[in-house]
């Protein structure tokens, strides 16, 4: 489609509320789009918006400042979604969408199951973010908070990410890889003294041929709460990092200087 020059993109989503939010180019048009998760209960939802569509049919009421949008994909959770990322999980190419939900009371009750997440992927040819299917899911006693995907490690078949999770209340950082339909836990640290609070993985070192992981911790001076981890075969090594007070409570990368 053709925008009229000028037009800025004011899309908003047109129901709420929403608990989280990532983005990732699902249709190989050339720019991203939204997957939104949200509702509590038995009433949850994950779904994908498009705010600034480039084919398909238009919508009258689905224009917003001459900028058509549509919702490309939505499909209903058994539960409250609490997590959701987007990351490359398979050799395939395109992106994944990783997302987590708490069960309703009933079924945590009966199995104690506190999270289960679900890995969706799309069709290898013509993607167009309208179609997924469920390729794997992991169940856990355990809660999260935050989450984050990168490629910590060199592994067979090219750039897969592992997962990160953190639980701020207990203070624990896991680390994950998918392994078939499931994911497996291959690393775990947790301290009431050190809890940590959120991670990311970002290239903060550009002579290594992967990512490294970088996390803030809820600790006092002369500890560092600000660190960037590289990891070695079955360990994390701290690289560098600041102690800062007060300790961040989260972090992000972005280029800020170009380089």
């Amino acid at each position: 489609f053709d925008y009229p020059a000028g037009s800025d993109v004011q899309w908003k989503s047109p129901d709420a509320p929403y608990r989280a939010f990532a983005t990732g180019d699902f249709n190989d048009d050339g720019d991203a789009e939204i997957v939104a998760i949200g509702g509590s209960g038995s009433g949850g939802r994950l779904v994908i918006f498009d705010p600034v569509l480039t084919t398909g049919p238009l919508k009258p009421d689905q224009i917003i400042n001459e900028i058509p949008w549509d919702t490309l994909y939505s499909v209903p959770v058994p539960g409250t979604p609490v997590l959701v990322a987007v990351g490359e999980l398979d050799p395939a190419p395109g992106p994944e969408i990783l997302y987590g939900y708490e069960p309703a009371a009933t079924a945590a009750a009966s199995d104690a199951t506190a999270t289960i997440f679900k890995i969706l992927a799309r069709p290898a040819a013509n993607p167009d973010g309208r179609t997924w299917s469920e390729v794997a899911s992991y169940s856990t006693n355990n809660r999260f908070t935050d989450i984050a995907l990168g490629e910590l490690e060199l592994r067979p078949g090219g750039a897969i990410d592992e997962v990160v999770l953190i639980n701020e209340e207990s203070g624990s950082l896991e680390l994950f890889r998918r392994l078939g339909a499931s994911l497996e836990r291959f690393y775990r640290d947790e301290s009431e003294s050190r809890p940590w609070s959120d991670a990311v993985v970002g290239r903060t070192v550009n002579d290594l041929p992967v990512g490294q992981l970088i996390t803030v911790r809820n600790v006092d001076i002369p500890l560092r709460s600000w660190l960037v981890q590289e990891w070695r075969t079955d360990h994390l090594v701290d690289i560098t990092g600041p102690a800062l007070r007060p300790a961040p409570r989260v972090v992000f990368t972005a280029d800020i200087n170009g380089s």
